[in-house]
């Protein structure tokens, strides 16, 4: 570092007491001029070193994760969230909710592994490759060193404690690699920004609460900041902390956006295009597009002298130089993109209609189309781009299909995504010979060269499980259901998916399994699917019922199944695959049904009755009231689950102070006993009757899950996992585990795995 002059030093702390004049407009410190780095160069990856243990397992188990301390096992690898390539090695990432993969190309083995103990949102490498900045879902910025891939760095956007911003939603490195910008979201309104120097990680910028910002961009020069906020638009001198422009904008909602060289900085809104001019030899320094349909999209000619702008009904084509229309065409019905292509200097490709377009410029005040990629899909929810190069154009309809157009020759090819669950994102390898698509739980790698298809990762598994259970006398199976409609079998023991199937319904409400025999129920919207487990056949019953599906019972022969709906319930006779009764009522989700006294009864309860019925008739015969004003309990609003033992109904639920598992009799609707929970934020899980003396329940909250003998009042067991909530906690006997996945909490949502704990003796 170069030694300052007494002069310098006075001039530096003159800077430093100006800047605090200017804290109300958020600006925490002042530097001096950074130093820019070297333009990023091509650089060979580092030679691979023997793998750690831990990381060698998970390449021999690609389905086992990173286990939490105390944990014995974790199923699966988490639910993808965000992909990205290194810009100048062969190193790639999968950022899952639980870490991110490393992977090496061009074989894409697993080469390490970097945890993350909070819920991912998204990921970029700085543009020299050296670091990986990953963003949470609690508001908390990761820095990750690519040599090592260590920690180096963790940032809180705003506020002491994590969790005060719920959501990083933008991340971004300044071109030289010596910034980085982050933007937390609090809620659905309010926005905070900060700005680090990456040499000492120093905040230069934090904005955010009563002035959130709209928008926010690097120049392309790295020396520069612009934010938009609230009908206002500045652009910040990164190096001494003073701002160089200001305007007054059109609009309070902005993205902000600089032409490819910096001459120019838009400030896009709903319906207009503010342009500020950065250069002093063009005369007009801001001026403002204006239209009456939203605004799709911009793109700066590479000579940057115009400016194309698509709305929903016209391309508008403006002369920068001398601040003019040139040109408003309606050639197509609507315009969803605009992209300009830099190797031919009058072509443009136009977005719309569910096709691409290619317009001739030659005039471009009266441009032509030429020619269109037409396909059979309908919309697509990734925008198109281009690659580099502008040879090959990526696109995904809403089929599912990838199609790769090379704009030379019009040629596509359309690649089959064939992904489980919904195509989420395709990426480019920087060189363009390989193509990544994936989807929450899966990753294909595509070589460009043949368009061959290699899975590189297989999460099985969606952001959260919808329901779990271990199945009753199979060695190490579980059978769970997750949110992207799949329902896997799992040996536990070696930790594989060993069954996978998909379930045709959008939307589920309960797995259930009976006990003697090995079948599986599944409600979903409007029907129950039932699974052999040993010979994998399946029967649909209930199709198209028009009633959303509630609960599901099986009688303890598995022979009959009760099926509680919106409108009305039924008794299905599985063995003559009929129904045998129907019986009427006001149903909802929280209900649960369980059968009595050897299958020949069966009890509906919820927050607020218990109704007992005959299981050959489906006639009432008797309607208890819960007394919530004897128990004392007023206004409860309690999350019904489970449970009937000859006599007992329990419900969990909250007072408005504290939570509370609540012992009611079925035949009089009087509490018989209440116990508090260990948190004013658990709930209940599960439950296992083994006798008289023994009733076990699982109790679960942010980040804990506890087991309860609730007729001695014991606690028999507790866990904790930090880096996730625990939504549910299932308990084998059997095999003496206790099973828990993710949910949405106060500590993070889902993260797609399934962890197994083990348990004491219990019920000795």
């Amino acid at each position: 570092m170069a030694k300052h002059t007494p002069r310098q030093l006075i001039s530096f702390i003159a800077t430093l007491f100006l800047l605090g004049v200017l804290i109300s407009c958020q600006v925490e410190a002042a530097l001096p001029t950074p130093t820019d780095s070297p333009s990023p160069t091509l650089t060979p990856a580092p030679t691979p070193t023997p793998l750690p243990p831990e990381i060698q397992y998970l390449r021999d188990n690609l389905h086992a994760g990173p286990i939490p301390e105390g944990a014995v096992a974790r199923l699966g690898k988490g639910s993808i969230q965000d992909v990205a390539f290194s810009p100048n090695t062969n190193v790639f990432v999968i950022a899952t909710s639980i870490g991110v993969y490393v992977y090496q190309a061009p074989e894409f083995e697993l080469i390490d592994f970097a945890p993350i103990v909070q819920n991912i949102a998204m990921i970029e490498f700085s543009n020299d490759g050296t670091l990986l900045a990953i963003g949470g879902k609690q508001g908390m910025v990761f820095v990750l060193d690519t040599s090592t891939w260590e920690m180096v760095a963790e940032l809180q956007v705003v506020g002491d404690q994590p969790g005060e911003v719920n959501e990083i939603i933008s991340l971004q490195f300044s071109t030289n690699s010596n910034y980085v910008f982050a933007i937390g979201r609090r809620g659905y309104s309010s926005e905070f920004l900060k700005v680090w120097r990456v040499k000492n990680w120093q905040t230069i910028l934090a904005r955010g609460g009563e002035y959130s910002p709209d928008g926010v961009a690097f120049s392309p020069d790295s020396k520069s900041i612009a934010l938009a906020t609230e009908g206002w638009l500045g652009l910040l001198d990164l190096g001494t902390g003073k701002y160089r422009e200001s305007h007054t904008i059109s609009s309070l909602r902005s993205r902000v956006r600089f032409s490819p060289s910096g001459q120019f900085l838009t400030a896009v809104s709903r319906i207009n295009v503010n342009v500020i001019s950065l250069n002093n030899e063009i005369d007009s320094s801001a001026f403002i597009i204006r239209g009456e349909e939203y605004v799709t999209d911009i793109a700066f000619s590479s000579s940057e002298h115009m400016l194309f702008v698509t709305r929903t009904d016209e391309l508008q084509i403006w002369d920068l130089v001398q601040n003019e229309i040139i040109s408003e065409t309606q050639l197509l019905l609507r315009y969803d993109g605009v992209m300009y292509q830099t190797n031919i200097e009058t072509q443009l490709l136009i977005e719309g209609e569910n096709d691409i377009y290619f317009l001739d410029l030659e005039d471009p005040k009266a441009p032509q189309i030429v020619d269109k990629f037409q396909h059979e899909m309908t919309s697509s929810r990734l925008p198109m781009s281009l690659n580099v190069q502008g040879e090959d154009l990526v696109w995904k309809p809403s089929g599912g299909n990838v199609y790769v157009l090379d704009v030379a020759s019009r040629e596509s090819i359309a690649l089959e995504a064939k992904l489980a669950g919904r195509l989420w994102g395709l990426e480019f390898l920087p060189d363009k010979d390989f193509l990544v698509s994936w989807s929450r739980s899966q990753a294909l790698i595509w070589d460009t060269t043949d368009m061959s298809p290699k899975k590189l990762f297989d999460g099985f598994s969606n952001d959260f499980f919808d329901d779990l259970s271990f199945v009753k006398g199979e060695p190490h199976l579980i059978a769970s259901k997750s949110s992207d409609n799949f329902l896997e079998f799992w040996d536990f023991q070696s930790q594989e998916v060993v069954k996978n199937y998909s379930v045709h319904s959008t939307t589920f409400s309960r797995m259930v399994l009976p006990n003697k025999e090995n079948i599986l129920a599944i409600g979903s919207f409007d029907d129950v699917q039932i699974w052999d487990i040993d010979s994998d056949a399946q029967s649909v019953i209930f199709e198209d019922a028009g009633f959303y599906i509630f609960n599901l019972e099986f009688s303890s022969d598995g022979k009959y199944l009760v099926v509680i709906s919106l409108m009305e319930g039924t008794v299905w006779d599985l063995d003559q695959e009929e129904i045998v009764n129907s019986f009427g009522g006001l149903f909802g989700p929280k209900t649960d049904v369980a059968f009595l006294h050897e299958d020949t009864q069966f009890v509906v309860g919820n927050n607020r009755r218990i109704e007992t019925f005959e299981r050959e008739t489906g006639k009432l015969i008797k309607t208890v009231e819960l007394d919530y004003a004897g128990a004392e309990l007023e206004n409860i609003s309690s999350q019904v689950k489970l449970v009937l033992n000859e006599g007992y109904f329990i419900t969990a639920g909250s007072d408005g102070e504290f939570h509370w598992l609540i012992m009611w009799d079925v035949n009089t609707g009087q509490m018989i006993d209440k116990m508090k929970l260990s948190s004013d934020r658990s709930r209940l899980s599960d439950y296992i009757i083994v006798n008289d003396q023994c009733f076990l329940v699982s109790e679960v909250g942010d980040g804990f899950a506890t087991i309860w003998n609730i007729t001695t009042r014991e606690q028999l067991a507790s866990i904790t996992q930090d880096d996730t909530s625990i939504s549910n906690a299932y308990i084998s006997l059997e095999h003496n585990l206790l099973a828990t996945t993710s949910g949405n909490g106060a500590v993070a949502s889902g993260n797609g795995t399934i962890v197994l704990w083990e348990l004491p003796p219990l019920c000795e």
